[in-house]
């Protein structure tokens, strides 16, 4: 699965997202995402945690460029900022009420 999105993030417009590992008996998906100035790797991993599920979610960044190092640096501070909830928070959201949450 290959798919693009799109909006301006720091001199971004487009963002290409790649289904780069896919294995559902361990419950397990990566993304490649990339852009002209970094490249990211977005892994999400789901384990049984008695009647709910936990998912640990890891990213590895690699800046292409001087310009993608900092948008790296400014993408990680901005998750640091949340604690990492971002995906959750906007997932449960999701869940709860069927909407995209806007940042």
């Amino acid at each position: 699965m290959i798919f693009k999105t799109t909006g301006k993030h720091h001199g971004e417009d487009e963002f290409l997202w790649v289904l780069s590992q896919y294995n559902p008996k361990d419950y397990f998906i990566e993304y490649t995402v990339s852009t002209s100035q970094r490249l990211w790797f977005i892994g999400v991993r789901c384990r049984p945690k008695g009647n709910s599920t936990s998912v640990t979610v890891t990213y590895s960044y690699t800046g292409l460029t001087e310009q993608g190092n900092e948008l790296n640096k400014l993408a990680l501070d901005k998750m640091y900022a949340h604690n990492l909830k971002d995906w959750e928070e906007a997932i449960n959201y999701y869940l709860a009420t069927g909407k995209r949450k806007e940042d």
